[in-house]
């Protein structure tokens, strides 16, 4: 006993080495630990351009981006039916801005563990939808631009922002770029779900939703999504006596504590849960 236990000893200071005193590095986040401090970014309009993306967007690159050489992770927020632009007004492209993490970024509230390149598209009101194929060679246009880290690319939207992601899931299947979703306030489909097998799922919604309601919105496709054996259960957080705006109190983490504990819980930032998932290369 005393021998194994001499051996096992030797065996830990080997291990050690030198390095002993080295501070422990969590590997799974040491992509986004080596990312410069986000101290306050720039945020700036995009407009439509001739051989550009098929959107104007706002862009947000964190403070430290411009100055460093590293992939940084990339957020894309796709918004809600009450901020189209008009293609008439040429300065219409703010409205991308009342709502969700452009919103945050403008009031100055926008603070996530570890920065991220945040995309905001503006579709047109003679568009009526986010296009699949469309929403696609957009982020693939951002990829081509920015230096974006192809393994952290995360999606987020609003109401028809919400019935966008899953549209752009469900068709797209193993083609779809996102490591993580979180639809909020959104619907779906039910067909051809299996589609979601790979990609991590987080829908919200509010119970006296009487835009999109919850039980024909995201409830239905969540089911159908977890009802075709994911690799990844598809989860869902839902608020009692809330309407169509579950987006505010979701991104900004109020609200935790106020969802329905019947369904998953609201136990940390929906940004921390996205920067747990990493798509593999």
């Amino acid at each position: 006993m005393r021998n194994s236990g001499l051996i096992l000893l030797m065996l830990v200071l080997v291990a050690c080495g030198s390095d002993d005193q080295a501070p422990f590095v969590n590997t799974a986040k040491a992509d986004l630990e080596a990312l410069s401090q986000d101290t306050g970014g720039t945020h700036t309009a995009v407009p439509l351009q001739a051989n550009g993306p098929d959107y104007a967007y706002y862009l947000y690159e964190p403070g430290g981006y411009a100055e460093d050489s590293q992939d940084y992770p990339l957020l894309i927020y796709l918004h809600g039916i009450s901020d189209f632009g008009d293609p008439i007004r040429q300065d219409d492209l703010h409205k991308v801005l009342r709502n969700g993490p452009p919103k945050m970024i403008e009031e100055g509230t926008w603070n996530p563990e570890f920065p991220m390149l945040v995309a905001s598209p503006q579709l047109m009101i003679t568009d009526f939808d986010w296009q699949p194929n469309t929403v696609h060679g957009f982020i693939e246009h951002l990829q081509n631009t920015y230096r974006v880290n192809p393994s952290r690319i995360y999606i987020t939207g609003i109401s028809i922002g919400g019935v966008g992601i899953f549209e752009y899931i469900r068709n797209l299947g193993s083609r779809s770029i996102p490591a993580a979703a979180v639809p909020i306030a959104g619907a779906g489909a039910e067909n051809l779900v299996s589609t979601f097998g790979d990609v991590p799922v987080w829908a919200f919604h509010g119970e006296e939703d009487r835009v999109i309601p919850f039980e024909r919105g995201s409830k239905q496709i969540v089911d159908a999504i977890n009802a075709a054996n994911p690799k990844v259960r598809a989860l869902i957080t839902t608020y009692p006596g809330v309407g169509h705006d579950a987006w505010t109190r979701t991104y900004d983490g109020t609200g935790m504590g106020q969802e329905n504990p019947l369904n998953d819980p609201f136990n940390r930032s929906v940004f921390n849960w996205m920067f747990s998932k990493k798509k593999a290369e």
